[in-house]
């Protein structure tokens, strides 16, 4: 919308006592918040229109250059979460603004092209080709090089296997980015914003037990800690540019759980499913895809949270919030180190979190990991660079 319509608010978020218990809920939970959005965004790679923004954007690889894309988005939700939203001159309501007209650059960037534009044009718009197949390898027990896109197709297998699909639930709810086709680009649509405004709340609204969240804040009210979170990202999407009558976090919108159940089954995990469906080629490309963004992702938070990894990461999926028996498949992949980044998942969750003194100390290890990460990458690295062009000078 216009950003005329983006001010003065609506009583619809003036409401600051809401706004302050879901602060205080994320401050509580910091670590547990944060976890989950690295898992939702393992599915949000899956929701094929973001997958091909995001493959034609910089920084898709596993490198230093995934480390600076998410732990950037980290650094903008926690100035969100911190800051004063209502205030249209806070830092962090322009920090919003100035992710919007990101956003907006890329959607106008991305509608402007078509197949038939050269290298030269892409590079111009920042974007890049679609990234090479070659090195998107997954792994064997054995450490050995398995065809590209093989872990998966093997948790697209453990979602079959566990019945969490049938054959009738094939049919897509979502509209597809053909990658083959020659009309324009996808542009950012309030689809798109609003199946990414559930990927960061909508976990934690749905199962804040499996990471470790019980109480509520510090709030004396049942519930009011995770209504004000959802209060919070209501203001987020209003702020971000979702109309609100499609605004998930509205009370006029809210959903049910059963509703939002199927948001993650219907829309994230088709995209696994529906691999099976499709010609060889294609299957490949699309596996492909979601395994060089899912590993891009860990290999970035990787380096600022330990013991984590991807395989143990789905399983963790999988077992406890889908609540499968097993994942056969996916274990196929595991070595001693997934094994125990699991085994640690599991443990921090299930008792570490649960203790206040030990939730106190996981929630200043991230922030302190944060600084730290930001000090490496905003100064010491390019301090690096200039000192080793001065000296080859």
């Amino acid at each position: 919308p216009p950003r005329s319509t983006l001010f003065p608010y609506t009583t619809l978020f003036r409401s600051p006592h809401l706004i302050r218990t879901g602060q205080e809920f994320i401050k509580e939970h910091f670590f547990a918040i944060y976890f989950s959005h690295f898992v939702s965004l393992l599915l949000l790679f899956c929701y094929e229109p973001i997958r091909v923004i995001l493959l034609r954007t910089e920084k898709s690889a596993p490198s230093a250059q995934s480390l600076r894309r998410y732990f950037s988005t980290l650094s903008h939700l926690k100035i969100w979460y911190e800051g004063n939203l209502l205030d249209e001159q806070s830092p962090a309501s322009r920090d919003i603004q100035s992710i919007r007209q990101v956003h907006s650059n890329v959607a106008k960037a991305l509608g402007s092209m078509t197949r038939d534009k050269n290298v030269k044009q892409q590079q111009h718009h920042n974007l890049q080709p679609e990234p090479s197949l070659d090195n998107v390898n997954g792994r064997d027990v054995n450490n050995n090089e398995v065809p590209a896109g093989n872990l998966v197709i093997a948790v697209q297998r453990d979602l079959v296997q566990n019945k969490f699909f049938t054959p009738q639930r094939h049919q897509p709810l979502t509209p597809q980015a053909n990658e083959q086709s020659e009309t324009p680009y996808p542009v950012i649509s309030q689809l798109d914003m609003i199946i990414t405004q559930f990927c960061f709340m909508g976990l934690i609204s749905l199962y804040p037990k499996i990471f470790g969240i019980t109480g509520n804040g510090n709030s004396q009210h049942k519930d009011d800690g995770r209504v004000g979170f959802l209060h919070l990202w209501a203001l987020i999407g209003h702020r971000i540019g979702i109309e609100d009558r499609f605004n998930l976090c509205l009370d006029s919108n809210k959903l049910h759980a059963k509703q939002k159940i199927l948001i993650v089954q219907d829309v994230y995990l088709h995209a696994l499913v529906s691999i099976a469906d499709v010609d060889n080629d294609k299957r490949t490309a699309s596996a492909a895809s979601i395994l060089l963004l899912w590993q891009s992702l860990v290999s970035g938070i990787s380096t600022f949270i330990p013991f984590v990894s991807l395989p143990a990461m789905l399983s963790f999926f999988m077992l406890h919030i889908l609540r499968f028996k097993s994942t056969l498949n996916t274990s196929q992949f595991f070595k001693f180190y997934d094994r125990l980044c699991l085994q640690i998942m599991d443990v921090c969750f299930n008792s570490w979190l649960l203790n206040t003194t030990a939730r106190y100390v996981f929630n200043h290890l991230l922030r302190l990991a944060l600084v730290l990460t930001s000090i490496r990458l905003y100064y010491l690295v390019p301090a690096i660079r200039m000192v080793k062009k001065l000296s080859i000078h």
